[in-house]
């Protein structure tokens, strides 16, 4: 039995090429009106058609056969009214490629590890509380978490890495069809705003997608308020400012939490350990040497990099027996822009699991 056309794989390869339709339609010699009625599934297109599609979009025809949905990342937590709706769409549409191509790659391997908790900030008593207790469930000892991403990888949460187009999209979360958690983080961005993300969009992982939320702002200033103390304790930073707080200080704190200045001030405030006049006065101070928007590039904390989705390529190529150009084939790609997009300096260097089992 011939596998069905699957419209929406047309539209996500459209918009992960950042083509409006009208754009798409010109570029291959078809009317707008006809491109929105195939996207929309009213009539099926011609082979000479899906030809024109195929070549203009650069993805292999099968890709429109793909079996799946799109969705939006995070539901409807994160929105940022300066970034345009062109980029937003681009970069939901590279978020769901991501997405569809890791369930293809879990279907042949799987992923031990235990399974995330849920927790409710409300009944923990607040983001700070809930961020103390998932430290305690997963057994984050005192002390800065030296490899943010190896921890997080490590309890069953895939960190992808991602070309945004604006610096404005930090990150954003979602879940496969399975079930499996995925972060997809901007990968230009300095690697102290890359783990504040990532522990950012944990709480949405692990708090807001289990239960009901009603205004998207009290969500942000919860997931920030949760990552803060998850990778700042309270408890343990209200030690060390045992003097005024000035920016040296704040300086040496960026190296030893290996999380920005400006997350370690505010944190700071939020509780209690310094007046909001302190606070103001070394915000302006930071914003009239430029730190506001780039901290001194010789405090950036050790790059991070996330492992799994690396892995499962190694698995594919080292254990499965796959080709570089059956996984192309597989993930309807072009072998070429797969091993671009997905492929590690360190691939070769991998030695397999025999058991089939990728165990973090």
């Amino acid at each position: 039995m011939k596998t069905p056309l699957n419209p929406t794989m047309i539209t996500l390869a459209r918009e992960f090429r950042g083509f409006s339709q009208q754009q798409l339609a010109e570029k291959v010699g078809i009317t707008q009106g006809f491109l929105s009625r195939v996207e929309k599934g009213f009539v099926e297109p011609t082979e000479e058609i899906l030809n024109k599609l195929s070549n203009g979009l650069n993805v292999k025809q099968k890709f429109f056969y793909r079996k799946g949905d799109t969705f939006t990342p995070n539901l409807y937590y994160r929105k940022k009214s300066r970034t345009s709706r062109g980029v937003l769409i681009r970069a939901e549409a590279e978020m769901n490629f991501h997405r569809l191509n890791i369930q293809e790659l879990l279907d042949s391997v799987e992923i031990t590890t235990p399974p995330l908790p849920c927790l409710d900030i409300s009944e923990e008593g607040g983001p700070e509380n809930a961020a103390r207790k998932l430290r305690q469930l997963w057994k984050v000892p005192n002390g800065p978490i030296k490899n943010l991403f190896q921890l997080l990888e490590g309890k069953g949460i895939i960190i992808v890495p991602c070309l945004f187009e604006s610096p404005d999209i930090d990150g954003r979360s979602m879940y496969t069809d399975d079930g499996q958690a995925l972060i997809f983080i901007n990968r230009l961005l300095p690697m102290d705003r890359q783990r504040f993300t990532v522990c950012h969009e944990t709480v949405h992982v692990v708090c807001h997608m289990h239960s009901s939320v009603s205004d998207s702002n009290d969500t942000e200033r919860e997931a920030n308020r949760f990552a803060a103390e998850f990778l700042v304790p309270e408890k343990e930073l209200r030690k060390q400012i045992v003097t005024k707080l000035n920016l040296s200080v704040l300086a040496d704190l960026k190296r030893y939490w290996r999380v920005s200045m400006a997350a370690i001030l505010y944190h700071a405030k939020l509780s209690r350990i310094i007046l909001d006049r302190r606070y103001k006065s070394l915000i302006i101070e930071m914003g009239k040497l430029g730190m506001r928007t780039k901290e001194p590039s010789e405090l950036n904390p050790p790059l991070e990099k996330p492992k799994v989705l690396t892995t499962l390529f190694r698995l594919h190529k080292k254990d499965l027996g796959y080709s570089d150009e059956e996984i192309a084939e597989l993930l309807s790609m072009d072998k070429e822009e797969m091993i671009n997009i997905y492929y590690e300096d360190d691939l070769l260097d991998y030695e397999g699991n025999k058991k089939l089992k990728l165990v973090i």
